[in-house]
């Protein structure tokens, strides 16, 4: 990976942009294409697009009950079409959600982010399953838990989808299944405004931790200049607009950053499993990451730290200097511990 993808990248996650005020640009059309022109996306991804109503079954051991439910779920390709960003709410009940799904051709895996308005978010590693289905596993369940999901797609005006919860002695705890319908003339605005009403009426509260990222909110304007030992245009520098703001309850910050030749999407939630900040990027040429973050209340600032991919030790400081003023230094160094490139970033806010 160059090193301008990854400063840049790694800028986008820090800073935490959420480029949902504007709302047209959380879709494929507003951000990537003109307009009437098809969205891009890759094809691994494309049967999952679209405006959908979801209609079936949950389980639920607690309460030994299955009850019918409804969600309206909108899927869309962002950045690029590298990967795809899904809103959800259900009907008649306080729950939305939202994530992020990639698919990477070297391994032939699809990667899912999932957040919901109760706090909770999880990862999903998902694989396809001849031409038509496409299988998931999640990865961060309680020990000797297990959960399996299966999107099927043989008949594509009505996939199919399905989850199964098993604890550690193998017994059911959660098991939905449902049918997908395309819905027609969808207004995008209404929609949104819908998602987000029901993200702040889910009946839970922001914690103190996610509270703490308010400095970040609004739209924001910055110069990144990059030091390289032995690079000979260590003056150069690039300009750079973000916006940032909270969804799901203030449960999640989400941010969209434009670079001059690149793009970010990137969520970060509070992790009290870690006791720590957890931040999730994306960009534009494919590249995913994720960081872990801790408040330094001295200074007011997020330390940061990359945890995947594992190879790469990188670190950042985030931190409000004046009223309207943040700055973020980013720091790389090798196995031996020597420097190997420096970003320092100014950002002011404009709105």
């Amino acid at each position: 990976m160059s090193a301008k993808y990854l400063c840049a990248l790694i800028v986008s996650i820090l800073v935490m942009e959420l480029g949902m005020g504007v709302l047209p640009a959380m879709g494929q059309n507003a951000e990537d294409g003109a307009k009437g022109e098809k969205p891009k996306v890759h094809k691994a991804l494309a049967p999952f697009v679209g405006e959908w109503e979801v209609k079936g079954s949950e389980f639920d051991a607690h309460t030994g009950k299955t009850r019918p439910f409804t969600v309206i779920e909108s899927i869309q390709p962002i950045l690029n079409g590298k990967f795809i960003l899904g809103r959800a709410y259900y009907m008649k009940r306080k729950d939305v959600a939202l994530w992020v799904m990639g698919y990477d051709d070297k391994s032939g895996q699809f990667s899912f982010r999932y957040f919901n308005g109760a706090g909770m978010n999880g990862e999903w590693i998902g694989k396809a399953e001849g031409k038509h289905k496409v299988t998931f596993k999640a990865k961060d369940l309680p020990p000797g838990w297990s959960g399996m999901g299966l999107n099927d797609f043989t008949d594509k005006k009505k996939p199919r989808m399905g989850l199964v919860f098993k604890d550690d002695g193998g017994n059911v705890m959660a098991k939905i299944d449902g049918t997908k319908t395309l819905r027609k003339n969808v207004n995008e605005k209404e929609f949104h405004k819908t998602w987000m009403k029901k993200g702040r009426e889910t009946g839970t509260s922001a914690s103190s931790e996610m509270k703490k990222m308010r400095f970040l909110f609004g739209q924001w304007k910055g110069t990144l200049k990059s030091y390289i030992p032995g690079r000979d245009n260590n003056d150069a520098s690039q300009s750079g607009m973000f916006t940032s703001m909270s969804a799901l309850g203030g449960h999640i910050v989400i941010n969209r950053t434009r670079m001059s030749n690149f793009k970010h999407f990137s969520v970060i939630t509070y992790n009290r499993n870690r006791g720590a900040y957890v931040g999730y990027g994306f960009t534009s040429n494919g590249v995913s990451v994720e960081m872990q973050g801790t408040w330094q209340s001295g200074i007011s600032a997020v330390h940061w730290k990359v945890v995947k991919p594992s190879d790469r030790k990188l670190t950042s400081l985030v931190r409000p200097i004046a009223k309207n003023v943040i700055t973020n230094q980013l720091v790389g160094r090798n196995d031996e511990g020597k420097l190997t490139y420096e970003v320092n970033v100014r950002w002011t806010k404009v709105k």
